[in-house]
């Protein structure tokens, strides 16, 4: 055979797969089909949920590693060699694939496309060449290797257990191991996913699902007889199973006595391995830190009543239920009330070892049980390498939680203008507010530290119809970052592995830096004092009524002044000659101005009886702010607090009201300049404070109008949900209409400005900076900084929408 046809792909597949030398006439005619490729170290051969490749990979030299994701962990399946197959699920079985595939070093392959085993295979007189039937049975090897348990075999057992695996398809709801049943076959899933539940009966708990390439039955392997299941497996959709029975690995010892001692070792570690992959914190979990936790867990069995740990004990471990169950319990008042029973494939004990503290109730065995135990040193060391895995564990901890609210509090129901209630929530010793629904009211009067969080899902099941663990969940969590609710959590030490990226804990500190308020209590007395003797006189209805008039005609004074070209906007701010004094004296201005806006605020929530119990002062973005503390007008009607937000703009509409009218009756305008800056500064705080795309007093206007708390937020958070994916194709209700409404209008708002600061900020940089870096580098750092600023204005609508915190409603 001369050098080119020794060389070419066909050759080289036909020696890789062990069919010999091909005859050249096969060679010349498959080569039309056939190409080599090779790959750079690190290349992506085939990509995860990518475009579906209609080409498979012969590996011929170098080896590359297969990677699955699962819940969102990427983990190491196997090390694919030469004469293994890349890609051969879609163009054999017709399977996209959830795997990537990366070349370990240089890797050289010869790529097979579909129109090689369709049109050339499908041809008569090639119908009868063993080559197809090879790639078939290198597919089942892939798979097997792809099942991490099987993935260090040795290739020649791999290659005779595929020859004798057993390929089943089922339908979607078909029970594939029964609780109570005997573990006959090791089983690997190929297409399609699985769950695991533990318990029987009405008990049954879903604790993980299988994904291809996953494991169950394993325990027919290690055991001559039969082993009952402690796990129920539902086919959660159409499968496709690949079969081995513990008959066909005997039998694959005998033929290969030198893989026994190998074959026997990896089985010995399967079972735990296996088992923690099922089980609901480790489900997904890298294999590495799978087996590190199995080699380090030690088994122990427990008889019926035994006491594992007492409430109040420290935590030293963290327990897996094999078999068996055990049931948690506290004793408070001498009264015992079981909290959960946790079944095969459960875990308990984390909450101890997460906070730091002492277990919140006992474990006793309900029956002769046995569990695997992973020391405290181990398990957080787990922990805090893997955050997925602490997630996991602290969402488990939340759920077996007994919330209790807070112990003085109070509430106000509400209903809104289309009928339905709304509950105000207040804190009395802290001053806090927090806004329920009926239904998120309903599980706050259950959250009385004797209801788990999985309680509080079944009650709302029972009185709404309707199985919602996250809105519960989304709940608590809310009432428990506000303060109205305590629970159990992971300590901060752990928590501290969630820290964000550096670039974002900066600009958050920046941001604190630059924005920050400072609250003084005990504020309510003296504005209480200042109603009693004369603020109450604004708010007769003969004063009112006199106001109103005046800010109407001043208003028309104020128009009449601009359009006779008497008064202009340029006279709003000193000019650049003016005198430091000048610009202090404006500032002043500005500050008393500050201060009489927050006290109209304050003065209008005592005519509705309510408190105002702190106010404060702070810096927002570098500029001095002061700041009173409505929060109490929750608990009046929506008139009420519409009023509150309206005080602030109205007093300045009020006071340029009164400029206006005093300059008309001036004999010499040019006399009064400071006339005509008080009342254009007015005028313009009047008609910055109502619009309503910036969170000042006309956005809390219009939220308490449409009574939709975090209008922006949830704008924005509606209108991201709908370009990404569109919830539906039928017309959007009111409430829909709204948010994509205001959601539009605001982002579209948001973008304009941050265009103009940032190019503001750059023009300036540039210009104050071009002398000493010149052109290109006073651009470059005017850009920077204008990207640096855009960038912490953003901060606080990504931390809005990052968490919830105080008036929410649920």
């Amino acid at each position: 055979m001369s050098e080119i046809t020794m060389n070419s792909p066909v050759y080289l597949l036909f020696k890789e797969l062990g069919l010999g030398d091909p005859p050249p006439l096969l060679v010349t005619e498959l080569s039309k089909y056939m190409k080599s490729v090779s790959f750079r170290q690190g290349e992506m051969i085939t990509e995860e949920c990518g475009e579906i490749d209609d080409e498979m990979y012969v590996i011929v030299s170098g080896t590359a590693r297969l990677n699955r994701l699962a819940e969102g962990v990427t983990r190491e399946i196997a090390v694919f060699g030469p004469g293994d197959l890349i890609g051969e699920a879609h163009l054999i079985l017709g399977d996209s694939g959830k795997d990537s595939v990366t070349a370990v070093e240089p890797v050289h392959a010869i790529v097979i496309s579909s129109a090689t085993l369709y049109e050339f295979f499908g041809r008569e007189e090639h119908r009868t060449s063993p080559l197809p039937d090879i790639l078939r049975l290198k597919t089942i090897v892939a798979r097997l290797k792809a099942a991490t348990p099987l993935a260090a075999v040795p290739g020649p057992v791999l290659t005779e257990l595929a020859a004798q695996v057993e390929v089943e398809h089922v339908t979607a709801g078909t029970t594939l191991l029964a609780y109570g049943q005997a573990i006959e076959q090791f089983s690997v899933i190929y297409k399609g996913c699985a769950h695991v539940y533990t318990g029987n009966g009405k008990k049954q708990k879903m604790v993980a699902e299988l994904v291809p390439g996953d494991t169950f039955g394993e325990a027919s392997l290690l055991s001559d007889s039969g082993v009952s299941s402690e796990m129920t497996v539902v086919a959660a959709s159409d499968l496709e199973l690949y079969r081995i029975s513990p008959a066909i690995i005997n039998d694959c010892l005998l033929h290969h006595p030198e893989a026994s001692a190998f074959i026997e070792q990896e089985i010995a570690g399967l079972s735990a391995v296996c088992f923690l992959r099922r089980s609901a914190p480790f489900a997904g979990m890298d294999s590495v830190l799978l087996h590190r936790i199995a080699s380090s867990a030690r088994k122990k069995v427990y008889p019926e009543r035994a006491v594992l740990f007492k409430e109040g004990d420290q935590g030293d471990a963290y327990y897996m239920v094999s078999r068996g169950r055990i049931i948690l319990d506290t004793d408070e008042s001498e009264s015992v009330k079981v909290l959960e029973e946790i079944g095969a494939g459960e875990g308990f004990g984390e909450g101890a070892l997460l906070s730091g503290g002492r277990h919140t109730y006992t474990a006793i065995a309900g029956e002769e049980t046995e569990v695997l135990l992973v020391t405290k040193e181990v398990f957080l060391q787990a922990v805090r390498g893997n955050r997925q895995l602490l997630l996991n564990l602290s969402r488990t901890l939340f759920q077996r939680q007994l919330p209790v609210r807070i112990p003085n509090w109070n509430s106000v129901r509400q209903t809104t203008a289309e009928g339905t209630s709304l509950y105000i929530l207040k804190d009395e010793d802290r001053g806090n507010y927090f806004k329920l629904s009926e239904q998120g009211y309903f599980l706050w009067e259950q959250m009385d530290g004797n209801t788990s969080i999985r309680d509080l899902v079944m009650a709302y099941f029972m009185k709404y119809k309707s199985l919602s663990m996250d809105t519960v969940i989304s709940l608590i969590e809310s009432l428990q970052a506000a303060g109205f609710v305590y629970t159990q959590g992971a300590s901060r030490e752990l928590m501290g592995d969630m820290k964000l990226p550096w670039y974002i804990r900066a600009g958050l500190k920046a941001h604190h830096v630059l924005s920050w308020k400072k609250p003084i209590e005990g504020f309510d007395p003296l504005i209480t004092s200042l109603y009693r003797n004369g603020g109450f006189v604004i708010y007769t209805k003969w004063f009112q009524r006199l106001l109103a008039v005046l800010s109407v005609s001043g208003v028309c004074i104020f128009l009449y002044l601009m359009m006779s070209g008497q008064v202009k906007l340029v006279q709003l701010f000193p000019d650049r000659s003016a005198s430091l004094l000048s610009w202090i004296g404006f500032y002043g201005i500005f500050l008393v101005h500050a201060l009489l806006h927050e006290t109209a605020h304050a003065l209008t929530v005592k005519s509705y009886g309510r408190e105002v119990r702190r106010a404060g002062y702070g810096i927002f973005w570098g500029s001095p702010i002061l700041y009173v503390d409505t929060s109490d007008i929750w608990m009046a009607s929506r008139k009420a607090r519409i009023a509150v937000s309206w005080a602030g703009p109205y007093f300045h509409f009020s006071v340029g009201a009164v400029m206006a009218w005093l300059l008309l009756l001036s004999p010499d305008l040019s006399a009064n300049p400071l006339l005509v800056q008080i009342m254009l500064l007015n005028y313009l705080f009047f008609l910055a404070n109502l619009f309503p795309l910036l969170e000042f007093d006309g956005y809390y206007m219009l939220m308490d109008y449409l009574e939709m708390p975090k209008l922006r937020s949830k704008s924005l958070a509606f209108l991201r949900q709908q370009l990404k994916k569109p919830t539906s194709t039928k017309l959007w209700s009111k409430a829909e209409r709204i948010y994509g409404g205001f959601g539009l209008v605001s982002g579209i708002y948001t973008a304009f400005a941050l265009v103009q600061i940032l190019w503001g900020v750059r023009m300036t940089v540039e210009q104050l900076t071009a002398a000493v870096l010149g052109h290109i580098g006073g651009m470059v750092l005017g850009w920077c900084a204008g990207v640096a600023l855009a960038a912490l204005l953003l901060l606080p609508a990504w931390k809005d929408g990052r968490k919830s915190k105080g008036v929410s409603v649920v």
